[in-house]
């Protein structure tokens, strides 16, 4: 049988930065994506989500946790 998930290499780790802003994130693409289910936003957006994420603090999550996969 083959697996049909993998398991998340950053689990268990910390990131200053999600504790600082993953909550503001997290709002962020929750509004994103309940905008594109329901017509309010057309799916395009997820390039912005995108760069906002990254830009609002996502990049920097990011690096913390690969830099502790290390």
């Amino acid at each position: 049988m083959v697996a049909a998930f993998v398991d998340d290499p950053a689990k268990g780790l910390d990131s200053d930065a999600s504790f600082s802003k993953g909550d503001a994130l997290s709002a962020m693409v929750l509004d994103y994506e309940g905008g594109i289910v329901t017509g309010r936003r057309p799916v395009s957006d997820l390039a912005e989500l995108r760069d906002r994420w990254r830009k609002g603090g996502g990049d920097q999550m990011r690096s913390e946790l690969e830099e502790q996969l290390r």
